[in-house]
C-alpha cells in the first residue's frame, strides 16, 4: 500500500498527464526495479481492469457504478517479489491510478487482506483515461471481450448490420455534444451513449475485418415469458440514439400505448369481445386514455408540475412515464412487473421525483379512477389464466424463472400473460410483412424496424388483423434519419455564435448611442 502523501502527489500528477504512463509513485516506491519490469507489471495492470470493465462500460448504473469481483482483478493482475518481499499488482496500483473506486465490498468475503469477494460496487473514475485506453483497445480484443462467451456459430445467431459511416457520425456529434455540455444528468448520459457506439464501433471494425461486413452478432436469449431478449451488447440494450446510430436510416413501428392496448385486447377475449366490455362499462377509462392520451398527458403535466423548474417537453416525457408504469403495475415506492425478478421497472418515486408533484398526480381524479380500473383489469386477466387448461405448466414455468424465492406471484402472472399476448400480436404483424416481402430489420418487444416504409395497404392489413382483438391496437410509425458529419453541426453553432455576437455587438452600439443623444 502506498502512502497517503505518495497518493495525493500522484492523483496531481495524473490530473496533470496527457498521456499514460508508469505513475511516479510506484517507481519511487521501488527504485531499483528496472523499467522493463516496471512497465510490464503496470500494462498488466491497466488489461486486467479494461479487461474487466469494458464489457460493463455500456450498462454501467446511476452514478457510474457496475459490479466486478476484486478477487479477479487481483488473480488476473499476480503478485511480484521485490527484494524478498511478495507485492500484489492491483494493490500498488489501485489507489494511485485508479480506473474503479470500491464503493461496497461483495459477497463471500473470506481473506480481508487481499479483498477475495466478489460483486464488488465499484464507481469508474478517470474517465479520460479510461477513453484513452478504449480509443487504443485492438478490435479483436474489444470483440473477445464483450462475446467470449458466446458460440457465434450457432444457427440461430442473428447478425445486425452496423452503418460504420452513420456511426462514426453519431460518435464524432456524441463527442462534440459532451465537449459542451454542463449538466451532469446530460453528461452521464452521453457518456454512457458513447461508451455503446465506440464499443459497437470497435466490434464492426474486428467483423469487417474478418468477414469482408461490418455486423453486431445478436444472439437471442428467449424468455419463459414469451419475450426474445439478446445476450450481451445488442439493438435493445443500446440507448436509441445509438440503435439509429448502428441501424443507420430507418423506419420504426410502435404499437401505441402498447400496455393498455394490449390489456385491453386481452380483457376482450374475457369477457367475449369488444361490444360487451363496452357495454358493460369495463375498462372506461382505459379506453378513454387511449383515445385521449395526448390531452389528458398535457393536462397532468400542467396540472402536476406547475412549482417545477423543468421543461415542458420533461414534463410530459415524466407524465407518459408514470402512467405507463401504472399500466405495467408499479406503485408509489415499488416497481413493476416485467419480466422475471431480475427485470424489473422504476417505482414512481424515481419518475416524479418532487413529493409534491407525485401527490398532485395520485391525487388527480382522472388518476385515481384509471389506477382503480387497472387492479380491475388485472383481475380479470388473472381469472382468464387461471383458467386456461395450462394454468399449471404455467406456474411452473414461472417457478423455475423466479429466481429469486420460486413463488408464483400476481405480478410475474401478469407478466407472463402480457408478454405472451404482446409477442402474439407482433408475430401477426411481422407475419403480415413476410407475406409481402418486407424483411424486419429487428423487434424490439412491441416494435418492429424495417429499412423502408410500410405501405398503407399492408399497414391497413395489419391493423385490421389486429381489430379482431381490440380497435385500440394500432401503429406509430416514426423515421430516423441518419446522423450529419460533426463538422456541419460545428458550423452551425460557429455561425450561431457569430450572428449572437453581432447581435450583441449592434446592442451595445445602440446603447452607446442613446447615451450620446442624451448628453448632446
Amino acid at each position: 500500500m502506498t502512502d497517503l502523501k505518495a497518493i495525493f502527489e500522484q492523483k496531481k500528477l495524473n490530473n496533470q498527464a496527457n498521456a499514460i504512463v508508469i505513475p511516479k509513485a510506484f517507481t519511487d516506491k521501488f527504485p531499483d526495479l528496472s523499467a522493463k519490469k516496471a512497465k510490464s507489471y503496470f500494462d498488466r495492470y491497466l488489461q486486467a481492469v479494461m479487461s474487466m470493465i469494458v464489457p460493463k462500460l455500456p450498462f454501467l448504473m446511476e452514478g457510474d457504478e457496475t459490479y466486478v469481483s476484486t478477487h479477479k482483478l487481483m488473480n488476473e493482475c499476480r503478485d511480484f517479489n521485490y527484494k524478498n518481499e511478495r507485492f500484489w499488482v492491483w494493490n500498488e496500483f489501485k489507489d494511485i491510478f485508479p480506473l474503479v473506486i470500491e464503493q461496497v465490498k461483495g459477497s463471500n468475503l473470506t481473506r480481508t487482506t487481499i479483498g477475495n469477494e466478489k460483486n464488488t460496487k465499484v464507481t469508474i473514475t478517470n474517465k479520460r483515461f479510461i477513453a484513452m485506453l478504449l480509443n487504443e483497445r485492438a478490435p479483436a480484443t474489444v470483440f473477445e471481450e464483450l462475446f467470449k462467451n458466446a458460440n457465434l456459430n450457432e444457427a440461430d445467431v442473428e447478425p445486425i448490420e452496423i452503418d460504420m459511416e452513420n456511426l462514426q457520425n453519431y460518435i464524432e456529434n456524441t463527442q462534440y455534444a459532451l465537449d459542451k455540455a454542463t449538466a451532469t444528468a446530460l453528461r452521464a448520459k452521453l457518456e454512457k451513449s458513447l461508451y455503446q457506439a465506440q464499443l459497437v464501433y470497435k466490434v464492426g471494425e474486428h467483423t469487417l475485418a474478418e468477414a469482408g461486413v461490418a455486423f453486431l452478432p445478436m444472439m437471442p436469449s428467449k424468455s419463459p415469458f414469451g419475450r426474445t431478449y439478446y445476450k450481451g451488447l445488442n439493438i435493445q440494450n443500446v440507448t436509441k440514439e445509438v440503435r439509429s446510430a448502428i441501424i443507420g436510416p430507418h423506419f420504426q413501428y410502435d404499437m401505441n400505448a402498447a400496455v393498455y392496448a394490449v390489456k385491453l385486447a386481452m380483457l376482450n377475449e374475457y369477457h367475449g369481445g369488444e361490444n360487451n366490455i363496452i357495454n358493460g362499462l369495463i375498462g372506461n377509462r382505459t379506453r378513454e386514455y387511449l383515445d385521449n392520451k395526448t390531452a389528458i398527458r398535457n393536462r397532468l403535466a400542467k396540472e402536476v408540475f406547475t412549482h417545477v423548474d423543468i421543461t415542458w417537453d420533461y414534463k410530459v416525457r415524466n407524465i407518459k412515464n408514470a402512467l405507463t408504469a401504472i399500466g405495467f403495475g408499479a406503485k408509489a415506492s415499488s416497481g413493476f412487473w416485467f419480466d422475471n425478478n431480475s427485470v424489473k421497472g422504476p417505482a414512481l418515486t424515481e419518475i416524479i421525483k418532487d413529493k409534491v408533484a407525485r401527490e398532485t398526480f395520485l391525487n388527480d381524479p382522472f388518476v385515481v379512477a384509471f389506477l382503480s380500473e387497472q387492479q380491475e383489469i388485472e383481475d380479470d386477466i388473472l381469472a382468464m389464466l387461471r383458467a386456461n387448461e395450462r394454468y399449471d405448466e404455467i406456474c411452473e414455468v414461472i417457478r423455475e424463472a423466479n429466481d429469486t424465492n420460486g413463488k408464483v406471484t400476481k405480478s410475474l402472472l401478469m407478466a407472463y400473460a402480457y408478454q405472451q399476448y404482446e409477442t402474439f400480436l407482433m408475430d401477426i404483424a411481422v407475419g403480415i410483412l413476410a407475406q409481402y416481402r418486407i424483411s424486419v430489420k429487428a423487434r424490439i418487444h412491441d416494435a418492429f424496424i424495417v429499412m423502408q416504409k410500410v405501405p398503407a395497404k399492408v399497414m391497413d392489413e395489419i391493423i385490421a388483423a389486429w381489430g379482431n382483438y381490440s380497435r385500440h391496437l394500432t401503429l406509430d410509425c416514426d423515421e430516423i434519419r441518419g446522423w450529419i458529419p460533426a463538422e456541419f453541426k460545428k458550423a452551425l453553432d460557429a455561425q450561431s455564435e457569430q450572428l449572437e455576437q453581432h447581435k450583441r455587438h449592434i446592442a451595445a452600439e445602440e446603447r452607446r448611442a442613446r447615451l450620446s443623444l442624451r448628453h448632446g
